[in-house]
């Protein structure tokens, strides 16, 4: 259950940071500076998405031989 809370909070997020960075596009006119700190906010959302995926469901898939 936290898995699948952490993996879909983690898309929400991506997504909320780009919605806001499209907002700053638009209101400012110009793509807006971005700094090193949020680029590692989006790291540790990619990998938080990353680490928290189902992996249940391709270790369990079998391809027929």
């Amino acid at each position: 259950m936290l898995r699948k809370v952490l993996f879909w909070g983690g898309w929400v997020l991506l997504l909320v940071y780009a919605v806001v960075y499209a907002v700053q596009a638009v209101a400012l006119q110009d793509i807006p500076p971005v700094s090193y700190l949020k680029w590692g906010i989006l790291a540790a959302t990619a990998i938080l998405i990353y680490a928290a995926r189902n992996r249940e469901q391709v270790v369990e898939h079998h391809l027929p031989h």
